[in-house]
């Protein structure tokens, strides 16, 4: 999604590329919605229940803090920023 909004926002056209997906940008949508419901679901049954089974919620959960952990790690050391869409570097070298 952002490399075509980086396309856009240095004056390329869409017809320039050699593949434009027809599902943009429902397709993207769909994919981080579906993504998203099966992390949040892998385990829900671990918080309904008479008693929450916190020890099946770390079990299944423990990968969301430990990704945002290492990326924002990595942010941080590498001290990385985001790259503003008009001076995205697109090119094919």
């Amino acid at each position: 999604m952002r490399f075509r909004r980086a396309y856009l926002a240095q004056g390329n056209r869409l017809s320039d590329l050699p593949y434009v997906s027809k599902w943009y940008p429902a397709g993207p949508i769909l994919a981080i919605i579906l993504c998203l419901t099966a992390i949040l679901g892998q385990n829900y049954s671990a918080f309904f229940g008479p008693k929450i089974d916190w020890y099946g919620a770390f079990v299944s959960y423990i990968g969301l803090p430990l990704f945002l952990l290492a990326y924002f790690g990595y942010k941080i050391v590498k001290r990385t920023k985001v790259v503003p869409l008009h001076l995205t570097d697109l090119s094919r070298e």
